[in-house]
């Protein structure tokens, strides 16, 4: 696990929240769908915690992509070990066995989340 405050929020061409760049430098990404849900916790200068997995983008920087995020008192866990999008050749850990966990799956957890949340708050 590492931690790192947010420099800034990072967003794909149709202006979904991807990923962040943490202050030192370190490039944070992960699917869309999880970044709106992300978007109404987390923002710039928030300290994250992270586990997950680490790659190089196809730009060839050193990128994180998190399975866990935990932040501001809450955290998500997500079972996804490649972003949906990626081919293995975009991988340094080419042939490892990957899990898929669907993204209404992902949805319906992180809906929960929300429900629970919200009734925590109240």
């Amino acid at each position: 696990m590492f931690s790192g405050k947010i420099k800034k929020c990072l967003y794909n061409h149709r202006d979904d929240l991807d990923g962040w760049e943490l202050q030192e430098g370190t490039l944070i990404h992960f699917p869309p769908h999880i970044g709106e849900t992300l978007s109404e916790w987390i923002g710039d200068g928030d300290e994250v915690f992270l586990e997950g997995e680490s790659y190089t983008n196809r730009n060839g920087r050193e990128t994180f992509f998190p399975t866990y995020i935990e932040s501001q008192g809450w955290s998500l866990t997500f079972d996804q070990k490649i972003p949906p999008h990626r081919k293995d050749s975009d991988w340094n850990r080419k042939g490892e066995e990957r899990s898929h966990v669907s993204n209404e799956e992902i949805m319906q957890e992180l809906l929960k989340i929300r429900k629970l949340l919200e009734a925590w708050i109240e």
